[in-house]
């Protein structure tokens, strides 16, 4: 499952080769009889270790960040955008492709909105997958965090899942984050999987950390259901 999601976000030959392996590496030692270099184990279950806190002191160091992104959809369908995140609470996913769709959080309320169909759909942000991403402080063990890593070409991976054992229904998310050469960490990108099974995965690109991101207008949207039908897509 973790070598699944690792080939998922980086699909293409260039996303490989930036971590020094190629795409028929990990696909012939995915196919191969050898397990992969794995250790599962749950935050709390011997302590934070130093890696633990430098996962935790890497995630709580990112106060904004902006990015273009690919989205892979649950039936494969390719999406790119412009991702922008202000802790706590904000971010903002805007398609740039012609994608009729937007995803916009205030800081308490997560928007979904169809511009095609005049929808829009809301949730309390911190009742969903994504909650862990704009939370004031992440804290691995109080959410009970599984961590993996993966040796993949010599280089360390960590996917950090979380989900709430006592909501299910919510669904889960894996962080993928990269250990480069000189001990940094990057984040590459993230899975979620939905209450109903549904997988979205997104590759960051480019990503900036702790951009200005002035504009207010960004937590905010145009409501569709206000809006004339020949207008919706062009307006956001």
């Amino acid at each position: 499952m973790a070598r699944d999601l690792l080939k998922a976000l980086f699909f293409s030959l260039g996303s490989f080769a930036a971590i020094g392996v190629s795409a028929q590496d990990v696909e012939q030692e995915a196919d191969s009889d050898a397990p992969p270099a794995l250790e599962e184990r749950h935050v709390g279950s011997v302590g934070l270790t130093a890696r633990i806190n430098k996962i935790e002191t890497f995630l709580n160091g990112i106060d904004t960040l902006k990015s273009t992104f690919v989205q892979i959809a649950d039936d494969g369908t390719i999406s790119r955008g412009v991702l922008s995140l202000d802790r706590p609470g904000r971010m903002r996913f805007e398609y740039s492709d012609g994608t009729p769709l937007l995803l916009v959080s205030d800081g308490d309320v997560l928007s979904f909105i169809d511009y095609d169909v005049g929808q829009v759909t809301r949730w309390p942000i911190n009742d969903t997958p994504l909650a862990l991403l704009v939370a004031k402080t992440v804290d691995l063990q109080s959410v009970n965090a599984m961590v993996n890593r993966l040796d993949v070409g010599g280089q360390a991976v960590y996917l950090v899942s979380v989900e709430d054992q006592e909501a299910a229904e919510r669904g889960n998310l894996t962080l993928l984050i990269e250990e480069r050469a000189d001990e940094s960490l990057f984040l590459r990108g993230w899975e979620v999987v939905d209450g109903q099974g549904a997988v979205t995965r997104i590759r960051l690109e480019n990503p900036q950390l702790n951009p200005v991101l002035a504009d207010s207008s960004l937590w905010r949207f145009k409501d569709p259901r206000k809006l004339p039908s020949q207008r919706r897509k062009r307006v956001r």
